[in-house]
This record gives structure tokens, sequence and C-alpha cells, in this order.
């Protein structure tokens, strides 16, 4: 039988990052995540997808054990690069916003 605990540590080992690092990685609670990596609660197919969409593998990778090197730079650079567009974004307001008061 699939061992849905194990595939998800495995997944965040891989990745080198703790629980907390990895819950803002996925976007599912620490707490949440904790809880499943203890046995104390099972993991969700929203959870799973969730987790898939961060770590860039299918819900077929997830099952099959299958974490590339590959998947895993690809999925932390994508985060990275989330955040930074984000953060032009927010400097493009605050410089459209200085322009307009120096008009």
């Amino acid at each position: 039988m699939f061992d849905t605990t194990k595939r998800l540590f495995e997944l965040r080992d891989n990745r080198k990052m703790n629980t907390n690092q990895f819950a803002i990685f996925t976007g599912v609670s620490q707490s949440y995540l904790s809880q499943i990596e203890r046995g104390e609660r099972k993991a969700s197919l929203k959870t799973i997808e969730k987790v898939c969409k961060a770590c860039n593998i299918s819900l077929s990778e997830f099952f099959a054990g299958s974490d590339n090197p590959a998947n895993i730079e690809a999925s932390v650079l994508s985060k990275e690069r989330e955040g930074l567009l984000e953060r032009v974004e927010k400097l493009k307001t605050e410089l459209d916003e200085i322009q307009k008061k120096l008009e």
C-alpha cells in the first residue's frame, strides 16, 4: 500500500526544508503538514494536489515516487520567480505613486 505520509516527507526532505518552509512553499498549513507526517491526519487530495503543483510534479509522479533533481530545482526556482515578480509589481506601483507626486 502507498504511504502518503512517507511521500510527503520525502518531497520536503529532498528540498532540504523544515515543515514551516514547506508549508509556505506549498500553501498548506504547517500544523496540518506536521499532523500528516506524524500520522495523526490523512492528506486530502486537495492537499496532495497543492504539494504536487508546488513541487512541479504530476499526481502520477507523486504516487510513483518520482522526484528527480530537475523537478526539485524547477519548483524552487518557480517559487523564487513568483516572489520576484510580486516584488517587481510592488516596486512598479511605488514608482508610479512617486512619479505622480512629482508631477
